[in-house]
């Protein structure tokens, strides 16, 4: 016992030293307080105007981890009042302490501060590990300047990210921490945001441990300014990717005789453990699946197809619960008699059921668009959420997701499109790999339309999609049933009502889907003499989806895609053409992407324009989101372009 004091008593001056750091509330100004709007983003209706986090370790706690939270935030509109509800998220035996918040506000002149009660801090139990403490500042109207500083105390040895930027911009937001030498802790800026303030001292000799000797001591300040809000736009992973942040990761703590504790593996050692512990030992169950797989399946003699049956099979046997990687207990055999599963579990069945036709196939692990993109520094097993198939035929590669009834073989979701994933090669090693689909996206649109003398326009279109173009339509028509899936083509896409429509391979997933469409316009003969007709009656842009001055995250679209259109008008002798779009064609930098518009004379009463357009890559940096905003732009324009027609 007598130990343990001298260690807390010489500890307590590093504890004391960083805890003096904490910033404390009482710094209001009345210049706060009167501001009206944000010059540098005039559409923010908050802005934090300073925050700070400081960590250390604390004497009173135990030597657990303890952080100081301060906050101080002007709302200058009823848009940010739902700011001043403060939500403090605790897990298992965390804990909170010294909520003291103030809402201050300009009355007569002069400032008034209103002061939080305690019995208006509340706490609530959300599951068995997650509990919260909630408070609302009171007296909150237009103009108000809130401030809040609260400590969450932690026997655990994570450290929560600091994210210095949010969806409304900082003036000033700071993080600092300090902890013993024998910590060691991997350190990640993620996001674009530069430190104003980067400073990383250790202080040499600062503990003496009796019997051990002296220590040193980590210390860590970092700061950012004028954080512009981060806006999220369309296409575009999640912000977890791009939000400017500091992570900390736990490496190793070295205990007092010299030995180290590793908390950060090996990828060799984490790719033993996902197999041994987070996929319960599932991967080893062919014998099983040889077992229960329709023998004619196992008798085919054509690797592919015998793959490709075996994916059909088990796509069809399974029906997804909606749940991603659960990393719980699962069994397989369980699994296969009820018919239903998570992902991990259905394609875990696939795998071992490829596996036991021996086709060359491993297990994939990656993180959905809607997470963070895993780190490949260093092993962090929790930054994946879903397992999918590698499939080797004939020295080609197919990812394979059993999970959806609409993929063909070789396509996985969109979901799961997030750059690259861990192939688990138990033998030889495993690799990172670039998720790519098996099957190029593209839709192909054939109109033939005609106009009579009362300009009454009937006509036919073909269409035929391929890759997640036909995967999303024959969602589409299973969801929505066809009666509503043409009302929503009317409303959307075509400028004519459907008369008729027919659908081929909807079922046979592997081919392209092929629609035939019937129209016929609703509109009668006109008193003018001259029609305006717009060519571009199908699937048109309705709006640029990229709105922002500046884009500091890339562009995403998934995949590459290409649409071509063609168009034959044929005219009444009674008209003529005056006026029609110009033939023209632009192209992306770095080559990006392509339009391509071609518009013919008129050849014995027919005019026929055709255009292409093609993205040829799924991300574009920064410095392109320019050239892609204004290369929709330009497409935009053209396609509410008209040909004129006059009666002669």
């Amino acid at each position: 016992m007598k130990r343990i004091t001298i260690l807390l008593l010489l500890v307590s001056s590093l504890v004391y030293s960083q805890k003096k750091r904490s910033t404390k509330v009482g710094s209001v100004t009345k210049e706060e307080v009167q501001m009206a709007s944000y010059e540098k983003d005039t559409t923010a209706n908050a802005l934090v105007l300073y925050e700070h986090a400081n960590t250390y370790l604390s004497e009173r706690d135990n030597l657990d981890f303890k952080t100081d939270y301060y906050h101080r935030i002007k709302l200058f509109d009823r848009k940010s009042f739902h700011r001043a509800t403060i939500k403090i998220r605790l897990y298992q035996k965390e804990k909170s302490k010294g909520i003291e918040a103030y809402s201050y506000n300009i009355e007569d002149g002069v400032v008034k501060k209103t002061k939080l009660v305690a019995k208006e801090i509340y706490k609530k139990q959300l599951d068995q590990n997650w509990k919260e403490v909630v408070f609302t500042i009171p007296n909150i109207n237009k103009g108000t300047v809130i401030e809040y500083q609260y400590s969450v105390v932690t026997p655990y040895l994570s450290i929560d990210d600091w994210y210095f930027q949010s969806d409304i911009p900082k003036l000033e937001s700071d993080f600092s921490i300090s902890y013993l030498g024998n910590y060691k802790y991997n350190s990640r800026l993620i996001g674009f945001q530069k430190f104003s303030k980067n400073e990383q001292k250790v202080e040499k000799r600062c503990v003496n441990i009796p019997g051990v000797g002296y220590g040193n001591c980590a210390n860590f300040y970092y700061g950012m300014q004028d954080v512009p809000a981060f806006k999220e736009e369309d296409y575009m992973l999640s912000k977890e990717n791009f939000l400017s942040r500091i992570s900390f990761d736990l490496i190793s703590i070295t205990n007092t005789d010299g030995r180290i504790k590793k908390y950060t593996q090996t990828w060799k050692d984490a790719d033993m453990s996902i197999k041994d512990d987070f996929l319960d030992g599932q991967t080893s169950k062919k014998k099983f699946f040889f077992k229960n797989l329709p023998k004619p399946i196992l008798e085919i003699t054509n690797p592919l197809e015998k793959a490709e049956k075996i994916y059909q099979y088990i796509q069809n046997r399974f029906a997804w619960d909606g749940r991603y990687w659960t990393q719980k207990r699962i069994n397989l055999k369980e699994v296969f008699e009820e018919r239903n599963g998570s992902v991990d579990a259905i394609n875990l069945s696939l795998y071992n059921s490829l596996k036991a036709a021996n086709i060359e196939s491993y297990i994939v692990m990656i993180a959905t668009r809607n997470r963070g993109m895993p780190t490949r520094l260093y092993p962090i097993t929790t930054d994946f959420n879903y397992v999918i198939v590698k499939a080797v035929v004939g020295n080609k590669t197919y990812f394979l997701d059993a999970t959806d009834k609409f993929l063909p073989f070789g396509q996985i979701p969109l979901r799961s499109l997030n750059g690259e994933g861990r192939v688990l090669d138990f033998i030889k090693g495993s690799y990172w790999e670039e998720i790519q689909p098996a099957v190029k996206t593209s839709t192909k649109i054939r109109v033939n339309i005609a106009m009579d003398e009362n300009v009454v326009f009937t006509g036919n279109i073909s269409v035929e999609k391929k890759g997640y173009h036909a995967i999303d339509t024959r969602r589409d028509l299973s969801k929505m049933g066809e009666d509503d899936y043409l009302e929503n083509l009317e409303n959307t896409s075509v400028d004519y009502e459907i008369e008729d429509y027919k659908v081929q391979n909807l079922n046979n997933l592997n081919e392209s889907l092929l629609e035939t469409l019937k129209l016929e316009s609703d509109e009668g003969a006109v008193s003018s003499d001259k029609i305006l007709v717009n060519p571009f009656l199908f699937y048109r842009f309705s709006e640029n989806p990229f709105k922002l001055k500046t884009r500091n995250y890339p562009v995403d679209f998934g995949y590459p895609t290409r649409y071509t259109y063609i168009i034959s008008l044929k005219i009444p002798k009674e008209y003529k053409v005056t006026k029609k779009p110009e033939t023209v064609g632009f192209k992306l930098p770095n080559n990006g992407g392509m339009f391509l518009l071609r518009v013919g004379e008129v050849k014995d009463g027919t005019i026929t324009l055709n255009y292409r357009y093609q993205i040829k890559k799924r991300i574009f940096s920064t410095e392109e989101y320019h050239y892609l905003k204004e290369f929709l732009n330009k497409i935009i324009k053209i396609q509410a372009s008209h040909i004129e027609l006059e009666k002669i």
